[in-house]
């Protein structure tokens, strides 16, 4: 009776697994799960072939979503970059035009 470490990961990111902890989960500031409610969790068991089956085809499609999921934080970084890049030229450009106020004091 084998576990494969990578299937139990997965049981327990799973959305009934997660439910059962909400469940049971104590404290204001930082929830947590006592061993004694890990220990009641029911994970569903399945042979150990069908186990190294499942995380075979699901451990790739996490590892692109989580690629995707960097890929479009590194696109938000550069986009923010440039925007306050572009505020930051505009502020200059203003610092840099005359004052109407001034140039009417000037004037006079």
């Amino acid at each position: 009776m084998g576990v494969n470490p990578y299937y139990l990961l997965l049981m327990l990111m799973s959305p009934s697994i997660a439910q059962q902890s909400i469940t049971v989960m104590k404290g204001a500031h930082y929830p947590a799960l006592k061993l004694e409610h890990v220990k009641r969790l029911r994970i569903p068991y399945v042979p150990l072939e069908e186990q190294e089956s499942i995380v075979a085809e699901v451990l790739p499609q996490l590892s692109a979503v989580r690629n995707a999921r960097l890929d479009l934080v590194q696109q938000l970084e550069e986009l923010l970059d440039s925007l306050r890049d572009a505020e930051f030229g505009l502020l200059a450009e203003r610092s840099s035009e005359p004052n109407p106020s001034t140039v009417l004091a000037e004037a006079e």
